[in-house]
């Protein structure tokens, strides 16, 4: 999974008041990718370079390039773009966009737009941008389209309001996706509007999408991207288009961090239904708490063989009719926390039983006394309620409530 960040950060604009929130919060998210807009260029180089240096964990390749210098009011200002990676950065080249939109008076954009093109070391390619900040910018995005040919990643300040981004989907909506068909958020909040835009191709799926505000006059857009394996069904491809919740250690009062990483463990969650309307969950007698079906997705699965897998296993039945409900993320950062990763993400299925088989639990489960067990749904959801927080094991309060909000989001849509 990778994380990205588009940040027009305004860099004229009393930026020294602002730098500290934008090192604070790049520290705090650890993106792999940074995308900035409205960087300024001077002695010290850019505004990316300076900001970067005051990082905990400096990016390790940055590219900054310099759109145009000009006067305002007897002032020498600069413009660029800059991409922060922590992949390495194989090539890069800038591409002037030569269409000058006009507004709604006839005065054409004065400023030089350009847009980056950078090439990781995987090959993908990011597109950093800013187009021209009148009513006619979907020109420029017209020929920004026209002259990609790579597989590529589109970020940035588009000045395109979101109605006319979607007015414009015959454009985009065949190779792409963006953050708008996923999470409906503002970006420019002084006017109550969105121009910062995260597109993707269609092989990767974009999650956990969010607009953060009080870094500049625009808010920062971030979001997770993920890659559909090759054959991806659509049931795999839709449950990143909707998040459930996100858990942290903050919501059972553990205080006692440990260094952060970026491991991140992917995982399978059912609401396995019968005929009568009953739910399979599974129960440890010992642990004495009981969970929905699911696991760790292994090396080289699908979601939906990992999904199919986990239910014969732990449930003891085949399954038809499966329906993507969302995913839910789990912060698991505590020092209590004895696994290497940090962060977990479900992916969660409502599914139908087909023909029962028999589980194959593992040693540790078997130790533990987890049986497959049918219930209504109400009363699985109140037993969940009664014990949130309740429970002695650190996972077992984590897996408490992420079942609980999984079985309450399925009891919304169904």
């Amino acid at each position: 999974m990778r994380r990205i960040i588009t940040l027009n950060v305004a860099g004229r604009k009393d930026i020294g008041a602002r730098l500290g929130a934008i090192v604070q919060f790049l520290n705090e998210e650890q993106a792999d990718i940074v995308c900035f807009q409205e960087v300024t260029f001077g002695g010290e180089g850019s505004l990316a370079d300076i900001i970067n240096e005051k990082l905990d964990c400096p990016y390790d390749y940055v590219r900054a390039d310099l759109a145009e210098k000009y006067e305002r009011e007897g002032c020498q200002l600069t413009d660029g773009l800059a991409v922060l990676s922590r992949e390495e950065i194989k090539s890069a080249r800038v591409v002037t966009l030569t269409k000058v939109p006009e507004d709604e008076n006839g005065r054409p954009d004065f400023h030089r737009r350009i847009a980056q093109f950078v090439t990781l070391g995987d090959g993908e390619v990011i597109i950093n941008t800013h187009l021209a900040s009148n009513n006619n910018s979907h020109l420029q995005f017209e020929e920004l389209l026209s002259i990609i040919s790579e597989k590529c990643i589109l970020a940035g300040d588009f000045n395109l309001p979101k109605a006319k981004m979607l007015e414009r989907r015959e454009l985009w909506g065949e190779k792409y996706c963006c953050s708008i068909d996923f999470t409906d958020y503002i970006s420019f909040p002084r006017e109550d509007q969105t121009f910062d835009y995260i597109l993707a191709p269609k092989t990767e799926g974009i999650m956990n999408i969010r607009a953060v505000s009080g870094l500049s006059d625009h808010d920062a857009v971030l979001c997770d991207m993920i890659n559909y394996p090759d054959g991806a069904t659509e049931a795999e491809r839709a449950v990143v288009r909707r998040k459930i919740a996100e858990i942290s250690d903050a919501d059972f009062g553990y205080t006692d961090l440990r260094e952060k990483n970026d491991e991140i463990r992917f995982c399978v969650r059912a609401v396995v239904e019968n005929p009568k309307g009953d739910i399979c969950v599974v129960k440890s007698e010992r642990l004495g708490y009981m969970q929905l079906p699911g696991g760790g997705i292994e090396e080289g699965e699908t979601i939906e063989e990992a999904l199919r897998r986990e239910v014969q296993e732990e449930a003891g039945w085949t399954i038809s009719d499966i329906e993507p409900l969302g995913y839910i993320i789990e912060r698991r950062e505590s020092m209590q926390h004895k696994s290497s990763y940090n962060t977990a993400v479900s992916f969660a299925y409502r599914v139908m039983v087909e023909k029962e088989v028999g589980t194959n639990y593992t040693a540790g489960e078997i130790e533990d006394e987890f049986a497959p067990t049918w219930m209504r749904l109400d009363d699985f959801i109140a037993e969940q309620e009664e014990h949130i927080g309740k429970i002695e094991s650190y996972s077992g309060n984590f897996s408490n409530m992420r079942d609980l909000k999984i079985a309450k989001n399925y009891k919304e849509v169904k």
